[in-house]
């Protein structure tokens, strides 16, 4: 070949190639930190979608609510809490999708859950976390009949720590005084509540594995079991994770279609695929709904077994359909009011 032929060859290869790229379009989601981190999920998406993908951040359930009420057109595909989506359900676009299908490949427990549920078409279970407690078996020892009233008793004075999302906690609230005092109803998220709840400890409320976790007088943080696992690992503490069957929830977040557009519909079917949510659960320690333990891991595996063998006592967390007024209305002034107790 001439030089000149390979030189317009070369640019019409170039053109073509820019011209391809631009052409491909951006798909945009939101979900919560670090679920979509590991960058094999955006090559798994961008490979089998043909698109670009970008995705946005939230780190409360809170904060995920006013960027919906606020944003929601913005996005082609959401992921967000199990809990929240009584409160947005009925502000969900109606699109042409078959999203749901994937539930007739769920792990039976998951199945069975999804498709009594009437979750919308475009609906799907993204992940699934047992939310339990990371313990320090040098100040309590936690038991898996225990319930949550007696496991901040046995704490007695000692330092506890609560994870910062007004919908987790609410539902620990809900919980435990469902259990207490045989209630059938959500309870309100307040301080006395959550005082009466929480007893003589000494309560922390943060998300971030600070000095309080080194703290001899450190009793237990009740947290997603992925992250508990997490921690364990990288700090190498004698800490333990255990998910007792009266004290344990199974946080869902879910997986939305929101767009109707191709492109939305295949990336939000790759992300509730069996395929990506593999990579998922090797970068967080989450569940997926297929629910199969593909991680060579003996922690991870042991908390995986406890699980399958106990699903059937724990909690789904459902859908809260005033999440503003149950859950997070006073959040802000409990987490300052024991804040101020600590000082």
């Amino acid at each position: 070949m001439k030089p000149k032929q390979l030189l317009l060859t070369f640019s019409l290869i170039t053109i073509f190639g820019t011209a391809y790229s631009e052409s491909k379009k951006t798909v945009n989601a939101i979900a919560f930190f670090g679920f979509l981190d590991d960058p094999k999920i955006t090559k798994v998406i961008e490979n089998k979608c043909n698109v670009k993908f970008s995705h946005d951040i939230y780190y409360t359930n809170s904060e995920f609510l006013n960027t919906f009420n606020q944003r929601k057109n913005d996005y082609d595909v959401m992921i967000f809490s199990n809990l929240i989506y009584g409160s947005v359900k009925d502000q969900l676009p109606q699109v042409n999708s078959d999203l749901w299908k994937v539930s007739n490949n769920y792990y039976p427990y998951f199945k069975n859950y999804y498709q009594t549920h009437h979750y919308a078409h475009n609906v799907a279970f993204f992940t699934h976390a047992m939310v339990g407690f990371l313990y320090n078996p040098n100040v309590i020892n936690i038991t898996p009949d225990q319930n949550i009233f007696d496991i901040f008793k046995n704490a007695k004075n000692n330092d506890v720590i609560l994870v910062d999302d007004s919908g987790e906690i609410g539902n620990l609230v809900t919980e435990a005084y469902k259990d207490k005092y045989k209630i059938n109803h959500q309870t309100k998220l307040t301080y006395d509540n959550l005082k009466k709840l929480t007893q003589n400890t000494h309560v922390y409320i943060t998300s971030d594995f600070n000095k309080v976790y080194d703290s001899p007088k450190f009793a237990f943080a009740y947290m997603w079991s992925g992250d508990a696992l997490l921690y364990i690992k990288k700090s190498h503490k004698p800490y333990k994770f255990i998910m007792p069957t009266d004290a344990t929830s199974v946080c869902t977040d879910l997986v939305v279609q929101m767009k109707d557009t191709p492109q939305a519909k295949c990336v939000a079917d790759v992300l509730a695929s069996p395929l990506l949510l593999k990579y998922f659960e090797d970068d967080t320690y989450y569940f997926s709904p297929y629910f199969k333990n593909d991680i060579k891991d003996k922690s991870y595996a042991n908390i995986y077994n406890q699980a399958k063998d106990n699903l059937q006592y724990y909690n789904m967390i459902q859908p809260v359909y005033d999440f503003q007024d149950y859950y997070n209305s006073e959040w802000e002034k409990i987490k300052l009011k024991f804040l101020d107790n600590n000082g």
